[in-house]
């Protein structure tokens, strides 16, 4: 295949050289195999990898005219009805963009909300993959990973809409069928005489109560299709975040940066400094600078001496409890990758959380009356999506904080913390968990005191809903701002590692 290298890996230097692969291999290649387009492409420039994005780009926009064309298709899908619902869907856009020129402004809007966008999640992610290199290095890879795997957004796209439109064509022939059996609804009375509209009244009441009993006998996929659209949404939404997280943490071979060893307390250059002395600048022995046995790592990578349990307890409570001795632990050279398992392996409690306390929100704000109708149910079908987003922001969250808190050391240490911020973040996944269920239980309260609220409003002169709205972002910020001081002096503890 042109382009592509038919040699193997080869040694150079004592290291397993990649082969290179164009900037399009990763139309092919990044839904499926993110890792190994990301480490057989470190070489391309940004401008190519912008390229194929928007290469992308053009062809989703196609993807979405053609799912639309497919879900309003009348009769069946054939290669010439999907292609002329297509041409009449195009015109129809045209004809709006000529009709009304601020879509034009709409759209250049839109498009640059999800450019930057893009960029601000290639931010928060820079943090999954970040080495020990300057941080414009770490932030450079993280945007040519996030442009390279757009086609794995088009594809997750074509999958989820033709799920969605699958289903949503099954309950149109099922109404069809309905119809066909028991006929239209019955058109009003021309007449307005009262015995005309008792008549009228009388026959709509008896025809929507055979399409209701025809209607429970509708396929299990059909009653359960909001619930069932919203599961190909989350099956999406996890393939899409699984490769760009493996993307974002292949494995890259990046040449540590020479420092000479420092105090591990005050930075001060230890150079020629005897080991069984004391630093001239703060006392601290060097031994407890360049010995061996400093910085050994958090103790869940040592899980298989002291046990998965003890692990996890000791580092869940450390990275939280006493952040700054847990950061005087933390390696930020081959730091590894263990803090990601720890902190993937909690959000499926997130998950949990969040779509338990979507229900718990639905029966506050009942209060006692939940679940009286059978379409009341159908608060189960968004719980999972719920769930889904709870246990996105638990991810995001602790990497945006990490980039943000290791760009601020960046500019002021002049040296890139973020192997060390990611790491007191990932292993202070605990008070994300805890947070993620205060701030549900918070929206429950509020549901539950809704009259409370209404009351305090008039006499604050403040509308129930800023009132309301005010009431669960004002403990939200509290705790942001803990959780970013817990990430702050843990990664302030790892300014001076030597290893």
């Amino acid at each position: 295949m042109a382009g592509i290298s038919a040699a193997g890996p080869i040694a150079a230097a004592g290291r397993v050289v990649e082969p290179r692969w164009p900037a399009w291999m990763a139309l092919l290649t990044a839904p499926f195999l993110p890792a190994t387009i990301a480490t057989r492409t470190q070489h391309v420039s940004l401008v190519q990898a912008y390229l194929v994005h928007l290469t992308v780009a053009l062809f989703t926009l196609i993807i979405i005219l053609f799912l639309v064309a497919a879900a309003n298709v009348p009769g069946p899908i054939s290669a010439g009805s999907l292609m002329e619902q297509a041409g009449d869907a195009w015109g129809e856009l045209v004809e709006q963009f000529s009709r009304y020129p601020i879509a034009w402004l709409v759209t250049a809007i839109i498009t640059l909300a999800v450019e930057l966008g893009l960029v601000v999640l290639a931010f928060v992610v820079m943090s999954w993959g970040a080495c020990d290199e300057p941080i414009r290095s770490s932030f450079r890879h993280s945007l040519r990973r996030v442009w390279l795997q757009t086609p794995h957004v088009a594809l997750a796209i074509l999958a989820v809409g033709l799920w969605a439109v699958t289903l949503d064509r099954a309950e149109s022939r099922w109404a069809r069928s309905v119809t066909a059996l028991i006929g239209v609804r019955p058109p009003p009375p021309a007449n307005a005489g009262s015995q005309a509209y008792e008549e009228w009244a009388a026959a709509t009441e008896a025809y929507n109560e055979k399409r209701a009993a025809l209607y429970q006998t509708r396929p299990w996929y059909l009653k359960w299709m909001p619930g069932l659209i919203v599961i190909g949404g989350i099956v999406g939404g996890a393939w899409l975040l699984w490769g760009l997280l493996r993307s974002v943490g292949a494995r890259r071979i990046v040449a540590p940066i020479a420092r000479p060893p420092m105090c591990d307390e005050c930075g001060y250059n230890l150079t020629a400094t005897p080991p069984n002395s004391r630093c001239p600048e703060c006392g601290l022995p060097v031994i407890e600078s360049l010995g061996p046995d400093v910085r050994r790592g958090a103790v869940w990578q040592r899980r298989r001496e002291v046990g998965p349990w003890a692990a996890w307890r000791q580092c869940a409570a450390a990275a939280v409890l006493a952040p700054e001795a847990f950061g005087r632990r933390l390696r930020l050279l081959h730091a590894g990758t263990r803090h990601r398992f720890f902190l993937v392996m909690h959000l499926p409690v997130v998950f949990v959380i969040g779509g338990l306390g979507m229900v718990g929100c639905y029966m506050a704000d009942m209060k006692g009356q939940a679940f009286q109708n059978p379409q009341d149910f159908q608060v189960f079908a968004a719980a999972p999506m719920l769930g889904f987003l709870s246990a996105l922001v638990a991810l995001l969250l602790p990497l945006g904080v990490a980039s943000l808190v290791a760009l601020r050391h960046g500019v002021q240490d002049r040296r890139n913390l973020m192997p060390g911020s990611v790491q007191v973040a990932a292993y202070s996944i605990g008070y994300v968990v805890l947070w993620v269920a205060l701030s549900w239980s918070n929206v429950a309260v509020c549901f539950l005191l809704e009259d409370v609220l209404v009351d305090l409003s008039r006499i604050v002169n403040i509308h129930p809903d800023v009132l309301t709205a005010f009431a669960w972002l004002l403990p939200n910020f509290l705790l942001l701002i803990i959780y970013l001081h817990i990430v702050a002096v843990g990664t302030r503890a790892t300014r001076y590692a030597n290893r």
